[in-house]
């Protein structure tokens, strides 16, 4: 079979990071705003998870960075980032909700993130995906990290990897 390997960077706590390096991280299945589904969250850049870090109430006051190392089955990672990839998910989605419909079920999300969430939970577990990467763009690195401001129209993006299962991560060090 043929795996991808990925190496993504987490942010957490202090206080995490030593039951996170010996026993896995616990994946939160409570929030219903993850926005690719449940599962354990990296950054493809180091630079994001340290201003992620540095913004997110949870992993002050002294953030700490987890360098995982991934390795997954081809078939089990969903490259959100590929046109192809997206459009199959979309239609997927859609065709969710129209056979809801059909049912006289309704189901209102309080947020797109929700909405987000629940898809890609459902879609993950019918297609057997343990790994999504997304490219979303954003301004919070920048600006927490006091970057230039950019005259020339490109945009900041942060690619996030979604992890759902500990056994993919291979290997973790906290980085320096």
């Amino acid at each position: 079979m043929n795996k991808i390997e990925i190496i993504g960077f987490h942010a957490t706590s202090q206080v995490n990071v030593d039951c996170i390096i010996r026993y896995g991280f616990i994946i939160n299945t409570k929030r219903c705003n993850e926005w690719l589904g449940y599962g354990i969250y990296l950054f493809k850049y180091k630079v994001d998870a340290e201003s992620w870090g540095q913004g997110a109430y949870y992993c002050r006051p002294n953030p700490k960075i987890i360098k995982c190392y991934v390795e997954v089955e081809k078939e089990r990672y969903l490259d959100l980032d590929d046109p192809e990839k997206l459009n199959d998910y979309f239609k997927y989605y859609n065709e969710l909700l129209v056979a809801l419909s059909i049912e006289n079920k309704v189901i209102e999300f309080k947020t797109k993130e929700e909405a987000m969430c629940w898809g890609l939970n459902i879609y993950k577990r019918i297609e057997n995906i343990d790994v999504i990467k997304y490219t979303f763009t954003g301004n919070r690195t920048k600006k927490i990290m006091g970057y230039t401001k950019n005259k020339l129209g490109y945009k900041y993006n942060e690619v996030q990897i979604c992890i759902s299962r500990n056994d993919v991560i291979v290997k973790k060090e906290i980085c320096s």
